[in-house]
């Protein structure tokens, strides 16, 4: 019971605590921080086993999330940083609509700008979804219990639309930020499941390209590779 207890108090604090942000700290660099932070609270959710029972988890799918929480996740081997334009974003979110509804992205603008900004928000924030369904229900599923969320105040550098991907030896995670208005950036941590193929393109640097050609989207997206040294660095 006790780590049941232990693992409702760190979802609690993970889904509402605000930090101070010191902007002297460059922005990728906390970023990245934080996506570790969030990643090894996801580990520790994982090492719950009256928390899954709690949530109903299907008996096959508990091999796989005991092997979540065996993991250690406070030094990744590589950290990808993608930041998409708001150009992109449009285009990708027109070409969605189009192929779901037939409407072109132009009758999407018909939204209110407060609502275009939510689908948006809501789109984007599927993409790890999307990714995880291609490995199967059992990925998409676990990857959902155990994905986290977290509010900070917003650093004076803030772009919209990032993801933070960590690489590790076995399982990866993706963390999305995005502006939530009132100086505030909402960040969502989830595991990220990579096939064979995946994995060996983020080796080589061109995991992204892969997996947002996929999605149909090449063009405004910006990428970094962030080695593990440098990453042991921002953590000193």
């Amino acid at each position: 019971m006790n780590s049941l207890l232990l693992a409702l108090a760190m979802l609690f604090c993970v889904c509402t605590n605000t930090q101070n942000i010191v902007n002297n700290i460059p922005l990728d660099q906390q970023q990245i921080t934080q996506s570790i932070e969030l990643t090894c609270i996801m580990g520790s959710i994982a090492q719950s086993e009256e928390y899954m029972q709690m949530l109903s988890a299907q008996p096959e799918w508990r091999g796989l999330i005991k092997e979540l929480g065996a993991e250690d996740y406070s030094a990744p081997k590589k950290a990808i940083l993608i930041k998409i334009s708001d150009e992109t974003v449009n285009m990708f979110l027109g070409a969605a609509i189009e192929a779901l509804t037939g409407q072109t992205g132009a009758e999407m603008l018909d939204l209110s700008e407060e609502a275009y900004e939510m689908v948006q928000s809501r789109m984007l924030s599927s993409v790890p979804s999307i990714i995880n369904a291609w490995q199967g229900v059992e990925k998409i599923a676990v990857s959902s219990m155990l994905t986290v969320n977290k509010t900070y105040q917003q650093h004076k550098d803030f772009s919209d639309n990032t993801y933070v991907v960590l690489i590790y030896d076995n399982y990866d995670s993706v963390t999305f930020f995005r502006n939530s208005g009132d100086n505030i950036t909402s960040a969502s941590t989830s595991f990220l499941f990579l096939n064979d193929e995946m994995k060996t393109a983020a080796e080589k640097e061109d995991m992204l390209a892969y997996i947002f050609g996929q999605l149909g989207v090449i063009d405004g997206i910006e990428i970094d590779y962030i080695g593990g040294d440098t990453i042991a660095e921002y953590r000193q």
